[in-house]
């Protein structure tokens, strides 16, 4: 038993041989998986109250004060939530995007001008690679996004060459309950995922080449014809007819189909003297299953967590990956509470402001009518005007929301710096200025475990497309083969490219934490101070203000 997950994996066997690999059976993996899914119930509630509210759900059923005879009620979600996460997305957006560069990329190869010219034609080359991702942006966004709502933004490598990435939810990332949050101490994870029937045909479109990869190519089969709708339950052991219908008409096809649930499950083998720290083997089950069989099964594919699993963490937490809490979490009960009071606030509002009137008998509902006379409006016989002290009725309610909202303010502090108003004498341009500058800007702590994570994220990204036995035909191999042509066209040597070669990736850093103001005035200062620069400074500043 792991005591960091509470999972049993296979240990040493009779012999004190340790066995090729800690996961064997494929039931015992299926059972796995379902026990993270089970504990992950109560958390996958937490997530979608909070997705509600952002997206703009109200505070109340409708149908259930429509039940209840209320549906006059105000039911409204004021989405400050939503406001609160573009501030949040808006700072980490452009600490990675307002960069010359995404990555810069050190070689030491050759002399000191050497090593700086190969260096900046690989990291122009290399941010050129980026950019022509076109999805790249997505992701990163993508990533952004779901870390701060939930507190992680997981990114993953979908195979061991391909260096194109794929974001996913945070809740499709399973870790045992006491996980650690920090990856490297992990001994397994699973990441859920769906595939339509072509999608997941793809991969054993060339079965020998699917076998030698580690696909079980009966099982994917199996798993393809299992999704088949129940009115074509004639066809739905016939490989042959479900083949031919995706290769004419794969689209078509998978529309009818239901999808395909996977899980992908990765673990920690046991050091060997090539990896002391354990490689990462890879298994791939289908969740719908009867019987549970690999679809995949690659042992030790990876040899470390960063290979293969990004998971970009908010912060660490109290140390265990499930106290990680997003902006989202933080900011519900409040949020909630404050949509309710609002609502209350208008309903009371309406009343206090509308005419009560009480009836004198039944007869009186019977006869309901008011006539205007200019400004004058009379009341018919039988009724009887309710007078009522208006001035105060909302000041309670209204100082609540006051102090609810400084509370939320100082829960969310790291994520949207609070600007108070204050009392006294207008403020001075300067002061103006740098309360402007505080306005989306991060935190040391955080921008700095942020650009620690994408280091990471960059360098595998680089590793793999430095790769010079890529082929064309493995995924992304074409771009990034032409990466490496342009860099040799341009006089960098194939060596440059050498596991031998000492090599360092960092992300860009951003001037200004993640605030354009900010960034513009520490520019306009350095732009001051160019006259006394060397020749290639002075080109620096000026280029980048």
């Amino acid at each position: 038993m792991n005591p960091s997950t509470g999972i049993e994996l296979e240990g040493l066997s009779k012999s004190g041989q340790a066995p090729k690999s800690r996961l064997n059976d494929a039931k015992a993996v299926d059972d796995l998986v379902r026990q993270l899914i089970r504990a992950d119930e109560r958390r996958a509630k937490v997530r979608s109250r909070v997705k509600g509210l952002v997206d703009g759900n109200p505070p109340y059923s409708p149908t259930e004060l429509k039940r209840l005879g209320q549906s006059y009620r105000t039911n409204c979600n004021f989405r400050e939530a939503e406001a609160f996460m573009n501030l949040g997305l808006s700072a980490f957006y452009d600490v990675f995007s307002e960069v010359p560069h995404y990555a810069t990329i050190r070689i030491e190869h050759g002399d000191r001008n050497e090593s700086e010219r190969y260096s900046q034609i690989i990291t122009e080359e290399f941010d050129r690679l980026q950019k022509q991702d076109t999805d790249f942006d997505y992701l990163v966004q993508s990533s952004q996004y779901q870390m701060v709502l939930y507190g992680t933004g997981p990114l993953v490598f979908e195979d061991s060459l391909d260096w194109r990435t794929k974001s996913i939810r945070a809740g499709e990332l399973l870790v045992p309950d006491q996980a650690k949050s920090n990856i490297n101490d992990w001994s397994l994870c699973v990441v859920r995922n769906t595939y339509q029937v072509h999608e997941l045909y793809q991969f054993i479109r060339n079965e020998k080449a699917a076998s030698v990869m580690g696909w079980d190519v009966a099982a994917t089969r199996k798993a393809i014809m299992d999704a088949m709708p129940e009115q074509y339950s004639n066809n739905s052991n016939n490989w042959e007819w479900h083949q031919q219908q995706i290769r004419n008409n794969d689209l078509s096809h998978s529309a009818k189909c239901n999808k395909v649930k996977i899980s992908h499950v990765f673990y920690r083998e046991f050091p060997t003297a090539e990896n002391t720290e354990g490689a990462i083997s890879h298994v791939i089950i289908d969740e719908r299953a009867d019987k549970a069989a690999f679809m995949f099964r690659k042992v030790g594919r990876f040899s470390g967590w960063q290979e293969c699993l990004h998971p970009m963490f908010y912060d660490k937490g109290d140390g265990t990956y499930h106290s990680i809490k997003g902006m989202g979490v933080k900011m519900y009960s409040s949020l909630e509470l404050k949509n309710r009071l609002r609502c209350a606030n208008i309903d009371s509002a309406f009343l206090s402001t509308s005419l009560v009137v009480q009836p004198d008998g039944e007869d009186s509902l019977n006869k309901t009518a008011m006539v205007n006379v200019g400004n004058l409006t009379i009341m018919p016989p039988g009724y009887n005007l309710i007078q009522r002290q208006i001035a105060g009725v909302l000041d309670p309610a209204m100082a609540m929301e006051r102090e609810m909202q400084n509370n939320l303010q100082s829960n969310l502090s790291q994520y949207t710096p609070n600007l108070d108003k204050q009392g006294g004498n207008p403020r001075t341009a300067t002061e103006i200025e740098a309360i402007v500058a505080q306005q989306s800007v991060l935190g040391k702590t955080q921008l700095s475990r942020y650009y620690e994570q994408l280091d990471g994220l960059f360098a595998e990204r680089y590793r793999r497309a430095s790769n010079l036995n890529l082929t064309k035909d493995v995924p992304g191999g074409r771009a990034a083969i032409k990466f490496q042509k342009r860099c040799f066209d341009r006089g960098c040597p194939r060596d440059c490219f050498s596991k031998s070669t000492q090599t360092l990736i960092r992300a860009t850093r951003s001037i200004g934490q993640g605030s354009s103001f900010q960034r513009k005035q520490i520019l306009s200062n350095l732009l001051g101070i160019s006259g006394m620069l060397p020749e290639t400074g002075r080109d620096t500043v000026l280029r980048d203000y």
